[in-house]
């Protein structure tokens, strides 16, 4: 995979470009070849399964329980296991009333129909024989479950043709289970299932096994078993399942089943859960459950067999399927969301001095309605009247302190943000100037909402302020003096875990320099880097974004490489955990790691890249980023040298060229604004960066800066912060 980088300005020539690799996403696995079902070996556990509380503590006794309870379950088993003639036998076994369920109503935003969603699909079983998946993908459909067995004698016939041929024609497929539980243990129909094909593959393309328990057709709807008992079984199976694939089943039932015959257990909310409601809506859903992955909404339609729908757009179908984990990041885009010019996502008209703007991210092109805990934000102002500043925040929170972007009169700033997401899927910006400006935003992705658990999962909590020397937040109350450095405590700090922390998401702002320089963010205890993250000039408040790997003892240390004092502030945006990342969408932190230099030939030609034209650097294999399996960089961009002012853009090689900008600079300019971006972003803006478009730094925040790499009188080199998507080969 690569990734390009594009200039564009009036004749001139970038005499050097640098870039530092400062972590990187994982990607899906490939999906252009079918991958068979695979049982992952032991070894492989440690890494992909955690405990569950509620399910692993029940596994014990369930599996003892059970040793006995098989042994009450109902004459004629056999019979219905020799020739099941589909899922449900009665009419209206798979409908869900509602009736019976402590659930409250959905909120107005999620009671969404089914011609609301994106992602169509269906499943199927014998029933409905071999099916036309050419012309069942014509139809539209993306996605389909297919029926593998029933507890531990049945295979479905139509297996074979039926899962293998759904992804030839290219939907995303997985199988499915219809639970007996009277007839033998969870673990042992969990067992059976895999298998015979129930297993999974981290292909991008093969979704987690289905357990289908609902209303008994031959018998007591609960099978006989009491409630306690009931989630025993489902433990057993889910456990069973997880140890053999490393993955959780999709747990399909009804909302009235699930509360007659479990109780409305809350044991398995973290799993995913499949609703059947043949309604206008999915709600309400299981009391444990605050939301779904799949819907069905019927039992006929356009496509064979039930109909479903998934809660998400293709990517997040994809990442679905490919097993990416709370606090996963999914690139997108650029998809622009907000416009004020042309009124695109808010108002046909400039936002006033200090007043605020709702921007609804979510349900918004690529970015799924629901699930979403923080967006990647390339926010540009335009056409500003006076100076000033802009603090993006989730909708309905308090307005925090920090800014994440700053700028002079008439200047166009653009700069990458993180942002948490309002329980109402808003985002806030607020225009901290006394005159009006127009405001630009693109999302380059967004983060999946829950607690994060895996390694290289992102858990948002800003933004929160961990350092102000002015005040002695996290250090002392006393400027920074020059060359000197500042140790600041991560972990365990404010609602940053105390442990287990790999890199942190950090917008650092420098005020009240005495002096031009420049600001290094580095792990505590290691050699300091060449490299900036916020250059700045005297007397300047600047702001940028930076990913900043932790030290040992949970702190980073920030380098004041000017020759005077300065302030510092640091407000966290989010936090990635520790490990070596295997999930779809982890982060692994890797750098600064140097990728490109045109001023010596690393990485690129020893050569100043010319004016309108582009430069393909690699990623994949480069140092210590992996070979494959990369969905977005995080990038440290310097330009230096330029005979004009103008601006880079970032962008997965092969891939049209965004409108949007990562970071602008001016010929010559003795300083730079930083940004970050993730998947094609802007440029980031600063205080009084007088004329010049602010420069970029590398990160994945909330947070414009201006960063250089050098101390000394003539021109520093602009700097900026990518978070860019890589390309497929």
């Amino acid at each position: 995979m690569g990734l390009r980088i594009a200039g564009r300005w009036a004749s001139f020539r970038v005499a050097v470009l640098a870039v530092s690799v400062g972590g990187l996403c994982l990607g899906p696995g490939p999906v252009g070849a079918a991958a068979s079902p695979r049982v992952l070996p032991a070894s492989a556990l440690a890494s992909t399964t955690a405990t569950r509380p509620g399910i692993d503590q029940q596994v014990g006794r369930a599996r003892t329980r059970f040793a006995v309870n098989v042994g009450m379950s109902h004459p004629g088993g056999s019979e219905f296991l020799s020739h099941p003639a589909r899922d449900s036998a009665r009419p209206g076994a798979h409908r869900s009333t509602g009736t019976g369920s402590p659930s409250s109503p959905a909120p107005l935003a999620q009671a969404q129909t089914a011609s609301s969603f994106n992602e169509p699909g269906l499943d199927v079983s014998s029933f409905q024989g071999n099916v036309d998946w050419s012309q069942t993908a014509a139809n539209g459909a993306t996605f389909a479950y297919v029926k593998a067995t029933q507890a531990i004698s049945y295979r479905s016939a139509y297996f074979a043709q039926q899962y293998n041929g759904s992804f030839s024609a290219g939907l995303v497929r997985g199988a499915y289970h219809f639970a007996v539980p009277n007839n033998s243990t969870g673990a042992a129909q969990a067992d059976y299932f895999v298998a015979n094909g129930g297993g999974w593959s981290a292909d991008g393309r093969t979704l987690p096994g289905m357990l289908d328990i609902e209303y008994n057709p031959y018998g007591p709807e609960c099978f006989g078993l009491t409630q306690p008992q009931m989630v025993d079984w489902v433990a057993s199976f889910d456990y069973e399942y997880r140890s053999l694939t490393g993955r959780s089943p999709d747990i399909y039932t009804t909302t009235d089943w699930w509360t007659t015959c479990t109780g409305n257990s809350a044991a398995f909310a973290k799993e995913p859960l499949s609703i059947a409601n043949y309604s206008t809506s999915p709600y309400p859903l299981p009391s444990s459950w605050g939301t779904y992955s799949f819907w069905q909404f019927s039992d006929s339609g356009v496509f064979p067999g039930d109909q479903e729908r998934f809660n998400g757009d293709h990517q997040a179908l994809v990442a679905f399927a490919t097993g990416a984990a709370a606090g996963a990041y999914i690139p997108v885009g650029p998809a622009r969301v907000l416009d004020t010019r042309n009124g695109t996502g808010a108002v046909h008209s400039p936002v006033a001095a200090l007043s605020s703007v709702s921007v609804q991210v979510t349900g918004v092109d690529a970015v799924p309605a629901s699930g979403v805990s923080a967006v990647v934000l390339n926010v540009t102002v335009t056409q500003p009247t006076a100076g000033g500043y802009i603090t993006a925040y989730p909708d309905g929170a308090t307005r925090p302190t920090a800014s994440n972007l700053n700028f002079n009169p008439a200047q166009t700033v653009p700069n990458l943000v993180v942002v948490p997401v309002g329980a109402d899927g808003k985002i806030t910006l607020y225009n901290g100037s006394a005159g009006t400006v127009q405001l630009i935003g693109d999302i380059a992705g967004y983060y999946l909402s829950g607690p994060p658990t895996t390694a290289g999962a992102f858990g948002p909590i800003g933004p929160t302020r961990v350092l102000d020397t002015r005040v002695g937040t996290g250090a002392p109350q006393a400027a920074v003096a020059a060359g000197a450095s500042l140790k600041v405590q991560i972990e365990g700090a404010h609602a940053i875990p105390a442990s287990g922390i790999s890199a942190v998401v950090l917008n650092v702002t420098v005020t009240q320099p005495t002096a031009g320089g420049y600001i290094t963010a580095y792990p505590d205890g290691a050699t300091r880097p060449t490299a900036s993250n916020l250059n700045f000039n005297r007397a300047q408040t600047v702001p940028n974004l930076v990913v900043v790997p932790v030290g040992a003892d949970g702190k980073i240390t920030l380098y004041n490489g000017s020759a005077g004092t300065v302030q510092l502030i640091g407000d966290i945006a989010g936090y990635y955990l520790s490990g070596t990342p295997t999930t779809a969408g982890a982060f692994g932190p890797v750098g600064p790691t140097r990728v490109l230099d045109t001023r010596v030939g690393n990485g690129a030609p020893r050569t100043a890249v010319a004016a309108g034209a582009s430069l393909k650097v690699q990623i994949e294999g480069a140092h210590a980023i992996p070979a494959s399996g990369i969905s977005a960089v995080v990038l440290n961009v310097t330009v230096t040298q330029p005979t004009a002012g103008g601006y880079i853009t970032a962008y997965p090689d092969g891939a049209t060229r965004p409108t949007a900008s990562n970071l602008n600079f001016n010929p010559a300019q003795p300083r730079q604004c930083p940004t970050s971006s993730s998947s094609p972003s802007a440029p980031t803006a600063r205080s009084p960066c007088t004329t010049a478009p602010p420069a970029q730094s590398n990160s994945s925040a909330t947070s414009p800066a201006t960063t250089s790499a050098r101390r000394r009188p003539e021109p520093d080199p602009y700097i900026g912060s990518i978070w860019t998507a890589t390309s497929a080969r």
